[in-house]
């Protein structure tokens, strides 16, 4: 089994601690930084300004912006996995 530090590089998409070998820890919630760092931003958008945040992002156009983007990234990340 690999040390710290080791493997395909994924690891550095985790805020996990690298002195730890984690074999799942999908299991447990773990966020890429990716996700994290985006979900900070909506975050403070919502923190600023609560009202205009609902009033503004609450429509089905953008849930299917949101949803095609969100889908678009899977394919180019994941490629086809069915």
């Amino acid at each position: 089994m690999g040390g710290a530090g080791e493997g395909s590089g994924a690891e550095r998409e985790f805020l996990l601690d690298p002195s730890w070998v984690f074999l799942n820890h999908g299991s447990f919630g773990a966020c890429p930084r990716v996700v994290l760092e985006r979900s900070f931003a909506w975050q403070r958008e919502l923190e600023r300004q609560p009202v205009a945040f609902f009033q503004i992002y609450n429509s089905e156009a953008d849930l299917e912006v949101w949803a095609t983007g969100i889908a678009d990234t899977l394919r180019r990340k994941g490629g086809s996995r069915g």
